[in-house]
């Protein structure tokens, strides 16, 4: 487990020639004296950005998480995690494609031993590569002040990122960090069906390119063991001899940091490698292996630099000799290889096609199982509806029943009406008759009280003249008259009676 980082004390403020892990030239800064009588000027903040350089299959992404972790900008567009690098990648996806059509254009490939020429990096073709390259740093990272940049093809492309990173005044930063090359052989065989021996070719090609394109630049070297063992000694060494300072480097970042960097990510560990015993190893990887170790640990030797001129050179001018024979290897190799990818691609769409399946049988049991339950809802649903309609007949037999009722009882309410109406309209018309009757006697009944009026009045001046008669001296004279009105008062008091 990775101890808690201890920190260094803090060196005086100085600038390097060229940084390396061994002892380097220092040359102090100029110093600056300001002019009373001229504005004081503020010098342009430096970028940084921070290579990380190595073999593919040897903790590139290990180093690059870890500095993103320590307070480095990574990229924005981050390739994503997959079964041979569970961390991650931590470059840019359209790094990855800038970087394949680039080495097409320059008839190479990620897993090839030879040189790129340095014609290539002369021409036009480069030249507007360096222009992609410069466009994507902006687009990934802004205006950021130190960052991580981080693809192992770089390794064999150092010239042209050079010029990239010195068009747009960025100040690089190399870690060069490298892992057994046994282990990186075994991976390379287990992902890519590469030969080992080819893969120890590939591995020398990378760390030799990469050594002495960076070589008078800043630039620190380390390894993939050390990493894991312990991360905060690789990282307080970078920042010693790089003179660089990581934000979010403490002890509080440590538990994250452990979490990230697993032991048990390491899938090939040649624990103790042989490589620098066993005499079948060509001795160019022995002794460029024996010189990136010690630099590692002890820091970088000048007095190396001509053996690794030299390895590289041969190398070089070896490449052409037997270039044909590994080439043919090679077809042989991508085809095998690409009938593995499709053996492969065929097994995974068998096991995706079979993963379907068993989910489909799932799905089928599990609607076997809901269609089930569903049907005996349904049964209980359709009986209890029987009932329900039992019941409903029932009610409606009752129902038409009192219909038939309602409606015989409404026939005889109907003649009834019929016959009251009937019975009605005859009273209505003995009633008009009666009616008319009764205006007739109203009528000869005020006749007669008119008549009777008139004879009253008739009586009263007969009574008169009779009285006038009677009060006479011819009272003898009259009496026959006076008779004759007691006949009528009679007479007329039986007609009022």
């Amino acid at each position: 487990m990775t101890s808690a980082p201890i920190r260094i004390q803090d060196k005086p403020q100085t600038r390097k020639d060229h940084v390396s892990d061994g002892s380097d030239h220092v040359q102090s800064p100029p110093v600056v004296i300001a002019d009373s009588k001229m504005p004081e000027t503020k010098q342009k903040p430096q970028r940084f950005a921070i290579m990380v350089l190595g073999m593919h299959r040897s903790g590139t992404s290990a180093l690059a998480g870890t500095l993103g972790l320590l307070g480095c900008t990574l990229p924005k567009n981050l390739m994503r995690g997959n079964t041979s690098n569970e961390l991650g990648h931590f470059e840019p996806q359209p790094l990855y494609n800038l970087h394949e059509r680039l080495l097409d254009s320059a008839c190479s490939h990620w897993a090839d031993w030879l040189p790129i020429g340095d014609s290539w990096f002369d021409s036009p073709c480069a030249q507007g590569f360096q222009d992609e390259i410069t466009d994507l740093l902006q687009a990934e990272f802004g205006s950021a002040r130190q960052f991580v940049v981080k693809d192992p093809r770089i390794c064999r492309l150092v010239p042209i990122w050079k010029r990239a990173l010195e068009s747009l005044d960025i100040s690089p930063r190399y870690i060069h960090t490298h892992r057994d090359p046994l282990e990186v052989a075994a991976s390379l065989k287990k992902r890519d069906a590469i030969d080992t021996d080819l893969g120890l070719l590939i591995w020398l090609r990378h760390l030799l390119d990469a050594e002495a394109g960076t070589r008078g630049s800043p630039r620190s070297f380390v390894n993939y063991a050390a990493l894991l063992q312990s991360w905060g000694a690789v990282a307080q060494k970078i920042e010693h001899i790089l003179d660089l300072k990581f934000p979010r480097f403490s002890p509080n970042v440590t538990s994250e940091i452990d979490a990230f960097i697993r032991q048990d990510l390491r899938h090939h560990n040649a624990q103790g490698s042989r490589v620098l015993v066993d005499p079948l190893i060509p001795g160019w990887v022995r002794d460029s292996f024996e010189i990136f170790e010690r630099w590692s640990t002890t820091g970088e030797s000048e007095a190396d630099h001509a053996r690794l001129d030299e390895v590289r050179a041969e190398f070089d001018k070896s490449g052409p000799i037997f270039a044909g024979i590994v080439r043919s290897g090679q077809l042989g190799l991508r085809e095998t290889r690409r009938l593995t990818g499709e053996k492969q691609d065929l097994e995974q769409k068998w096991s995706q096609e079979a993963e379907k399946a068993r989910h489909l049988e799932q799905a089928l049991q599990e609607y076997k199982a809901e269609a089930v339950d569903k049907i005996a809802g349904l049964e209980k649903t359709i009986a209890q509806f029987s009932d329900r309609e039992k019941e409903l007949s029932k009610a409606a037999e009752e129902v038409g029943q009192w219909v038939e009722t309602y409606q015989s009882a409404q026939k005889k309410h109907e003649l009834e009406i019929r016959r009251l109406n009937k019975t009605i309209s005859d009273y209505s018309s003995q009633f008009a008759e009666m009616a008319g009757l009764l205006l007739e006697k109203e009528e000869a009944r005020s006749r007669l009280h008119q008549n009777l009026s008139g004879l009253r009045d008739r009586v009263a001046a007969q009574e008169a003249y009779i009285e006038a008669l009677l009060n006479s001296n011819s009272w003898k004279v009259t009496w026959p008259l006076r008779s004759v009105a007691r006949a009528i008062r009679k007479l007329l008091g039986r007609k009022d009676g």
